[in-house]
């Protein structure tokens, strides 16, 4: 009983938080490709977001992911308000840099 009454106040709380205010609109816009792409960090700029982070850099033979190849590089994205990307730098080398 205890646990019912204890996920029903968290669920109440998360819920709450999750709420959008009248004429608040929320974008969710991925980048890259397959694997893991991180961003690190959101800078925002006069006219839309900068976001640095990581890439995946991805090696396919014939369609399939190999991931011995494949490593993470460096990222610069420059986005609008709506996220669209604006403009991307990739850095990196043979191996993964952080």
């Amino acid at each position: 009983m205890k646990y019912n009454i204890l996920i029903l106040i968290l669920i109440s709380v998360l819920g709450a938080g999750c709420e959008k205010g009248p004429g608040e609109d929320y974008t969710l816009k991925f980048y890259g490709d397959a694997l893991e792409d991180i961003g690190y960090s959101v800078a925002i700029a006069s006219d839309g977001y900068i976001i640095a982070g990581q890439y995946d850099k991805i090696v396919r033979e014939n369609g399939i992911i190999n991931r011995e190849l494949s490593n993470k590089d460096l990222a610069v994205i420059k986005t609008d308000w709506s996220g669209n990307v604006k403009w991307e730098v990739i850095a990196g080398g043979k191996y993964t840099d952080w």
